[in-house]
Parts: structure tokens; sequence; C-alpha cells
């Protein structure tokens, strides 16, 4: 517990202003991995389980909720009085992302720049693959470190979003298309 305070000290030292966000942030996100509670910044309070939910799953959902107030109120607590006002009534996550979007503007330059120069990357004619591909893995990396998260293979930590799509609608009468059939010739291996 006398770790978990000296770091706390930390976000005491340098309390949020605002200007000084990105420091502040990476402060809290110490503080928060130590205590073990760094998760309750990356997504928003799950709802409320049902009642015929087990005695497990309600113990999960009562620890994340005393983690995120545990989280809030270490957040508030190293900002200044004015931010404490306009955010004592948001839950950690809430209030996360709306100091994103009030003070991460070089945060958002960064993630912009390091995305364009990834998406506008090509590789160099006579060089190396293993260049390219070394260069495109820390461009992602980098912008895994902005909060940027990239949906990448099945192994992605990054919330999935899925896409969906209207569905066609069949025409009456109109039947499914049928693949074209090769013609094979079944004494030679041509098709």
């Amino acid at each position: 517990m006398s770790s978990a305070l000296s770091l706390r000290s930390i976000l005491d030292a340098n309390k949020l202003t605002g200007p000084n966000f990105v420091d502040w942030l990476q402060n809290l996100r110490i503080v928060l991995k130590s205590e073990k509670m760094g998760y309750v910044l990356k997504s928003p309070l799950p709802k409320a389980p049902d009642n015929d939910v087990t005695y497990q799953e309600h113990q999960e959902y009562h620890k994340w909720i005393n983690e995120a107030n545990v989280a809030k109120c270490i957040m508030l607590a190293s900002m200044n009085p004015e931010l404490q006002k306009q955010h004592e009534h948001m839950d950690a996550y809430t209030i996360l992302v709306h100091l994103q979007d009030l003070y991460d503007v070089e945060g958002r330059t960064s993630r912009y720049e390091i995305s364009k120069e990834l998406f506008y990357s090509k590789m160099a004619e006579r060089t190396s693959v293993n260049e390219h591909v070394l260069k495109m893995i820390n461009l992602i990396e980098s912008l895994g470190q902005l909060d940027f998260g990239l949906l990448i293979g099945e192994g992605s930590t990054s919330k999935k979003r899925k896409r969906t799509f209207p569905k066609k609608k069949k025409k009456i009468g109109e039947s499914k298309p049928t693949p074209a059939k090769a013609n094979v010739d079944p004494k030679s291996n041509v098709v």
C-alpha cells in the first residue's frame, strides 16, 4: 500500500491544469496500472447484470464499479478545482473521454501524422521487405501507444467494430447467380 501512496504522489505533484494533459495522463496510467485498475479507463462502465446471472458475475460487476469509483477519485484529486467541479458527476471513463476531447490536440495531431505516414507508406524499389515490414510495425505500435488501436487479426486487444451492410433485397423471380463452369478436358490437367 505504501508504494501505491508514493506513486499517487506523482499526481499530487503534477495536478491537471489543462495544457499538461499528456503528462498527467501518462502519470495517471502509471498509478492506476500499479494498483491494477487501469482497465477501468479502457471502456465504459458495464451495464448492471440481470438477476439471473451467477454470483461471480455480480461480484465482478461490483468490483468494476468500486475500482472505477476509486479511479474517479484519484483523477478528481489530481485536478485543479475548476476541472474537479466540471467532472465530479461523471464516471472515470467519461472523464477521460471528455478531457481527451478538450486537451488532447497534440495526441490527435500525432495520431493523424503517424496514420497518414502508415497509410501512404510504399515500399521503395530495391529495398528490403524486412525493413519495410519493421517500419510498418513501428508505426502501428506508435499508434497503439497513442490509443489508436488498429484492428489486426484475432489477437487484437482493441474493441472490434462489426461492420454491417444492408442486405440486398432479392427481386421476385430473381434466382441466385450460378458460378460459370469451366470447360475441362478430361485428358489434360489444364482448365
